[in-house]
């Protein structure tokens, strides 16, 4: 639980963002997909862009935990196998100043005080999707999307797609697994 300090700022940072926002909205998407495979898993890694300029740094300062969750939608062979989510969370403790960082869609874990690393970390997806040696054509579907956060100060929910102009970013591709290349 925050002390009366921690909400005092938590609080100030909520009101400046809801009383200045330009509420601009972002268009996030993703970039170029790199893509790979071995004996077990298929790496793919990809970042997902102009997601976290206008307003972002507000939000993050709020106090409240911000949950980005990324979905991959996996079928092999047109069948569908599973839908893999990852989360990456943001934590910020306004009395020491810094922000918390677990990223699961990069496997990372970290503290920072800067919005510019914090925003690098959280947009790098690097996952492994474990064939287990299965061969077949794998079609992927990368999708991100935000939770809603609680603004405690205001004793409200935000819901923060609407920063992203409520629109999911997504990206298909394929990607083929043949065990047997020379």
């Amino acid at each position: 639980m925050l002390s009366f300090a921690g909400k005092l700022v938590s609080g100030l940072v909520s009101m400046t963002m809801l009383l200045f926002s330009s509420y601009e909205g972002n268009d996030a998407s993703f970039s170029e997909i790199l893509i790979g495979h071995d004996s077990e898993a298929i790496r793919i890694r990809t970042t997902l862009l102009n997601a976290f300029d206008n307003d972002f740094d507000q939000i993050f300062r709020s106090g409240s935990p911000v949950v980005i969750n990324y979905l991959l939608d996996v079928q092999r062979d047109g069948e569908h196998v599973e839908t893999l989510t990852f989360h990456n969370i943001i934590i910020f403790d306004p009395m020491n100043r810094y922000f918390y960082i677990e990223a699961e869609a990069s496997n990372f874990h970290s503290f920072t005080d800067s919005c510019d690393e914090l925003r690098q970390i959280i947009s790098e997806i690097d996952v492994f999707y474990d064939h287990l040696g299965v061969e077949g054509t794998y079609r992927f579907e990368l999708t991100a999307s935000m939770e809603k956060v609680t603004l405690e100060s205001l004793e409200r929910e935000f819901d923060l797609m609407l920063l992203w102009k409520n629109k999911i970013p997504a990206i298909s591709f394929t990607y083929k697994v043949d065990l047997h290349e020379s």
